[in-house]
């Protein structure tokens, strides 16, 4: 230990003390007990608080306290060898002893008054370093606070804005350690005295529980205190439908608007391109219903939601399916090509459709022949004669689904054409 001290004569004399301390014990007591302050070397000299008595010397000496912050200490004589200092008030002198071969100090019935430095000073060189000691009388901490609270114990904030949460407590010794929890899950740590969480809430911070505790070494459970997050966001919507919203044509549509903020929106909107076909002033759904849909209510639907934080838009994609319309198409029925082909056609939601056997039927419904199925509705005529080419003449039929029935429940849409062949060429199509 090095000690420099510059002595003021005063009304008592004060010495100013600069000390390499090697080693401090910090040691907490309970009031009315008694503690026995050892050094591991015969002690020259125990010095302890300072007594306000003139013509005591008082040595100021800085160290850290236990709540790590550099202090200033008053100290004064307190023993020399083996002898209790009879400057010492009775009240205190009474109180101390000097024990073992190594004359630590015994302190009895300890107060709030004994807290302060403790140094034993030992003239003899010794090997092993001493131990300063700085007593404190056990206290809990005490009043617990956060911060900006509110009616109800709730903290108010805004999402994508920064929010401290401050939590204030009167130390106690030892120090204790402030905990934040949030929904029960530790999240921070520190002290003593003061703990601050600093983050970014979101939407899904609204109504999180936080609490901050305070405990030191002397306590069985910590002081606690909980607040509840009153976080502002703009809406969050939804839609409660399938995207794509697939409805068949004639039944009654339904869809619904979901919108979750914080506070309630101001506006809720539905929109089929830019136009504006339902809206509500408050609340926090909004639905649009359409009765014997037809294939003209097919589009893009967008839910608009807003509130003073902000807005938010989702789009949903309503089909209408239909069954198909058929009819037929021909190409290339001159006499002189070799390729006579006619097409079915269909044009229904959705558009993939099976196509059955074409019928060729006489104008009288007579059936003629059965010509095949292909996978696009398109066949090519039988190659015949010249001379037998009015024999393609007829009632071309063909049928198709897309798996939509028709209003009298057929699930097959049928198209038709008559054709009719001259020789040379085919005159006439009619279609059915």
């Amino acid at each position: 230990m090095k000690i420099l001290c510059l002595t003021i004569l005063m009304k008592i004399n004060l010495v100013m003390c600069a000390l390499e301390i090697k080693n401090v014990d910090y040691t907490y007591f309970t009031t009315g007990e008694d503690i026995t302050l050892k050094c591991h070397c015969r002690v020259s000299y125990w010095s302890g608080p300072a007594i306000g008595k003139k013509d005591i010397v008082v040595n100021q000496i800085e160290i850290i306290d236990i709540y790590d912050k550099l202090k200033m200490w008053n100290i004064s004589i307190y023993s020399k060898g083996n002898t209790i200092a009879d400057t010492l008030p009775p009240n205190l002198f009474n109180r101390l002893n000097l024990k073992g071969d190594n004359f630590d100090l015994h302190i009895t019935h300890l107060s709030p008054r004994d807290e302060g430095l403790y140094i034993c000073d030992s003239a003899v060189k010794c090997s092993v370093p001493q131990s300063w000691y700085l007593l404190q009388n056990k206290l809990l901490p005490s009043t617990l606070e956060i911060e900006n609270i509110t009616h109800g114990d709730i903290i108010n904030g805004i999402e994508n804005v920064q929010l401290n949460l401050i939590c204030l407590v009167k130390s106690g010794k030892p120090p204790e350690e402030l905990r934040w929890k949030k929904n029960g899950k530790f999240i921070k740590k520190g002290g003593p005295s003061k703990l601050e969480f600093l983050f970014v809430p979101n939407k899904h911070d609204h109504k999180s529980v936080f609490t901050c505790e305070a405990q030191n070494s002397i306590m069985d459970t910590p002081l606690t205190k909980t607040i509840h997050l009153d976080i502002k966001y703009k809406p969050l919507v939804k839609i409660n439908a399938s995207d794509p919203f697939i409805v068949t044509e004639g039944e009654t549509s339904r869809f619904c608007c979901i919108s979750n903020s914080n506070p309630q929106p101001l506006s809720t909107s539905w929109f089929k391109k830019d136009n504006k076909i339902v809206s509500t002033g408050s609340g926090l759904s909004l639905c649009y219903e359409i009765n014997n849909v037809s294939r003209q209510d097919t589009g893009n639907y967008t839910c608009r939601s807003q509130n003073e934080i902000g807005n938010a838009s989702i789009e949903m994609s309503l089909i209408i399916s239909y069954p198909p319309v058929v009819s037929v198409r021909y190409s290339n029925l001159t006499d002189d090509t070799a390729n006579k082909e006619i097409w079915c056609m269909a044009e229904g939601e959705p558009n993939s459709y099976f196509y059955f056997s074409w019928e060729h039927r006489s104008l009288f419904n007579e059936s003629i022949r059965h010509l095949g199925a292909t996978r696009n509705g398109g066949i090519q005529l039988p190659e015949v004669d010249v001379s037998f080419r009015y024999q393609n003449t007829g009632i071309y039929i063909c049928n198709v689904s897309n798996g939509v029935p028709d209003t009298k429940g057929n699930i097959f849409q049928q198209g038709s054409a008559y054709l009719v062949s001259h020789g040379k060429y085919i005159s006439n199509i009619y279609a059915f």
